[in-house]
Parts: C-alpha cells; sequence; structure tokens
C-alpha cells in the first residue's frame, strides 16, 4: 500500500493541498495530512501513519523535508520504517506540473 504524508507549518496561510494533489496522483491509498513544525517529534499524524505500517508497505512525501527538518528525527523515522519492513520514497514536482519524477528511494 502506498501512504501519503503532507506537513505544512502552523502559518495560517499554508495548506496542503499541493502535496495531498501531488500524492493521490502518485497512487497513495491514504494521505497523513498534518499542520506541525518538521522539527517536531510531537506530531500525531506522522505517529499514526508510523504505527499503520505494514510490510510491503510504501511511505511516500513530496519532498524530504516535509517528512522531518532534523536528522536525528530522519534516522529515527527510517528505523521506524525499515523495522516494519517498508520502504521511503518521495516525488519532485514543480507547481502546476502533473509530470513527477522520482528523486529518491531509501531502503534502510
Amino acid at each position: 500500500m502506498l501512504l501519503g504524508y503532507a506537513r505544512v507549518s502552523k502559518a495560517d496561510d499554508q495548506d496542503t493541498a499541493t502535496q495531498v494533489s501531488a500524492l493521490k496522483a502518485a497512487g497513495c491509498d491514504r494521505v497523513y495530512e498534518e499542520k506541525a513544525s518538521g522539527g517536531r517529534w510531537d506530531r500525531p499524524q506522522l505517529h499514526r501513519l508510523l504505527d499503520h505500517l505494514r510490510e510491503g508497505d510504501v511511505v511516500v512525501v513530496w519532498k524530504l523535508d516535509r517528512l522531518t527538518r532534523s536528522l536525528k528525527d530522519l534516522l529515527n523515522i527510517l528505523e521506524k520504517i525499515d523495522a516494519a519492513g517498508t520502504v521511503l520514497h518521495g516525488w519532485a514536482c514543480k507547481r502546476g506540473d502533473a509530470n513527477f519524477a522520482w528523486v529518491y528511494a531509501i531502503r534502510t
């Protein structure tokens, strides 16, 4: 199953619409959305995603900085992804561009 994660900071003028659209176009079966700082670990939707992971799932993010802004947290997240037998993929796109390209696939 492809599971997407979309995050924006808490600023009033930001929303996840662009990310969610890209993740759905990428084929995500479910998208977890969050308004929270990427440098914080207390993000309920991220934890729901990590708790939902099953072997063979793929975590998809629009850009790596949407997942986390902290190297320490990234390593922690990758450990959880690996322990579940899943993999992390990311997409890159220009705003308004429906043509996506794989930019990384991380397998720990």
